[in-house]
């Protein structure tokens, strides 16, 4: 698979290309890591864990446009699990950490990724949009909540405010192709 196509499947926001991506990074590189780690002071969760925030990690630089393109895709990705080991062990050696609350699947990378992407787009928003859908969505606080926190004068008022809100997102989002009902599932607890 080339870069090109492996960048758009990471950065995609169509599910089939994403996983398809992940995957190949997963049979192209999961033994380059695993070789690194165990020679290194490592076990298989090690492998793993770092492996998958190699994912995360690759994923931001991409969004973020940090790679430069000057190596190779799986070079890059490569160096990145490289200096995710090397902290491991220095932050290792100076405090006992626990592994607790790294991402631990594959089907949790591909969420973190969309997750992710969700975000970035989001940040287009103006910031109380942002703030009114990211409570509903993300927090999944119920529209009676956001109302009193955000002190907005009426639940009507405020139904109004996210309708007018996804609204610009899905602007935005069609600007860049993709679809809404792809990015959010339905929120039952406020009733969208």
């Amino acid at each position: 698979m080339e870069d090109q196509k492996i960048i758009e499947g990471i950065t995609s926001n169509n599910h089939k290309s994403r996983n398809e991506a992940v995957s190949y990074l997963y049979e192209e590189y999961l033994g380059t890591v695993k070789k690194y780690v165990l020679a290194n002071s490592g076990n298989m969760q090690d492998v793993e864990d770092i492996f998958q925030d190699g994912l995360v990690s690759l994923y931001a630089n991409l969004v973020a446009k940090r790679f430069q393109q000057k190596s190779s895709l799986g070079t890059y990705f490569i160096s990145i699990c490289k200096n995710l080991w090397l902290m491991h062990i220095r932050k290792t050696k100076s405090n006992a950490l626990s592994s607790e609350g790294l991402i631990s699947t594959h089907d949790e990378v591909v969420s973190f990724i969309k997750t992710e992407l969700i975000h970035e787009i989001m940040k287009e928003l103006k910031e109380d949009c942002y703030v009114i859908l990211h409570d509903f969505y993300f927090k999944r606080k119920n529209l009676s909540e956001i109302q009193r926190i955000r002190s907005i004068s009426s639940k009507q008022v405020l139904k109004n405010k996210k309708g007018r809100c996804l609204r610009y997102l899905s602007r935005i989002l069609e600007k860049r192709k993709i679809r809404l009902e792809n990015l959010f599932e339905t929120n039952e607890k406020g009733g969208a």
